[in-house]
This record gives C-alpha cells, structure tokens and sequence, in this order.
C-alpha cells in the first residue's frame, strides 16, 4: 500500500519467497520463539473463541538496523499461508485517515491476514495516531488481524503504541549481536564465499 493505492509488486514478492529463518543469525531463543509465536496464534483460534477472546494480534520487532527485523518478517511471511498487506505509506491526497482506514478495511476483508508497518514510528505521527488506535482497537472487528510492526525508534512511540496491553501484547527485542552471534555471522559468510570460488 503506497500513495493511497494498492499495488502487487514482484520484487517484494520474490524477496518474501527467497526469506527463511535459516538465513538468520539469532540468539537461539529468539529465533525459535519468532518461529513459533505466530503460527502459535493462527492454530489457536477456537481456543480464543471458546473463552470470549478476541482472535487478533499485535506485534513489535524493536532494535537498531541491520540485526534482522525486516528479514524476520519476511520469512514468517513466506512460512505462513495468510495474505499479506505491506503499507510502504499513508501519505495520499485523500488523507492519512483515509489511507489507514482502506488498509485496515483490506485486512478484515482478507482475514485471517497480516499487516506489516515497517518503521512503525514515521508511519504513526501525532496527527494520525488517535485514528490507527481506533482501528487497531477494532471499534469494528478485527478478527484474524495480526499486525506486525518495527521500529528502530521506540522513543519516538508514544505510550499509548508501545505500552497500551491488548495493541502490540508481543514485543521481540532484536539487540546488537553478541560475540557468538557475530562469529557465527563471519563463518556463514566465509563459508558461502569458499563454496562460491
């Protein structure tokens, strides 16, 4: 979703096809947590019902760039078998709220689905933010909606985005790679560079 307008592009396809957690190096209990949560969530749905639940789901990947987010969302994108709708901008000539409302209106014309906001944080400003909250809220259902979102910037969230239960209830914290993840980096790409000679 860019300018307003929905568009299906090839390149973005072709690289959620090409995504795998096997190409990420990880803390060991992030990457399987991140494999497990959200097919975790789509396989619940009766259980959610049972109990008076709502079935819809947010999450946040927060870190710095370059350790993984984008890529992590790709490749559950490609493991799971759900639509889904990137929202690239909110900017059009018929306004931001107007843009929000056509994607969430997709979402739950769609569902179950997923909603990727990457940089949740230039996205979502003062001006348009009570508005996604209503959506996201789901003052209409929002059954079978899962809303993936990152940020580089959690300062620049407001409470009400990063800190509110029940919008984005799951947080995966993707932090600077420690010593071993680093080593394991190195050796893949020395390893992929010998078989290529």
């Amino acid at each position: 979703f860019d300018g307003g307008y929905w568009e299906k592009s090839e390149e973005l396809f072709n690289s959620i096809k090409a995504a795998s957690f096997d190409d990420l190096v990880l803390p060991p209990a992030l990457g399987e947590e991140l494999q497990k949560d959200l097919p975790r969530f789509f396989a619940a749905r009766e259980t959610y019902e049972r109990y008076g639940v709502p079935w819809k789901r947010g999450v946040l990947r927060i870190g710095p760039p370059g350790n993984g987010k984008t890529h992590a969302v790709k490749a559950m994108v490609n493991r799971l078998n759900v639509p889904c709708l990137y929202v690239k901008s909110l900017e059009a000539c018929d306004g931001e709220n107007a843009c929000i409302r056509k994607v969430f209106q997709r979402a739950r014309h769609n569902q179950p689905c997923l909603v990727v906001l990457e940089d949740i944080d230039s996205l979502i400003t003062d001006k348009n933010r009570s508005f996604f909250l209503n959506e996201l809220d789901g003052f209409a259902s929002n059954t079978g909606v899962v809303v993936i979102a990152t940020t580089n910037h959690p300062e620049r969230l407001d409470p009400s985005i990063l800190d509110r239960p029940s919008r984005f209830d799951r947080k995966f914290y993707f932090e600077l790679p420690a010593a071993d993840e680093r080593l394991r980096y190195a050796r893949r790409w020395d390893d992929a560079l010998r078989t290529e000679m």
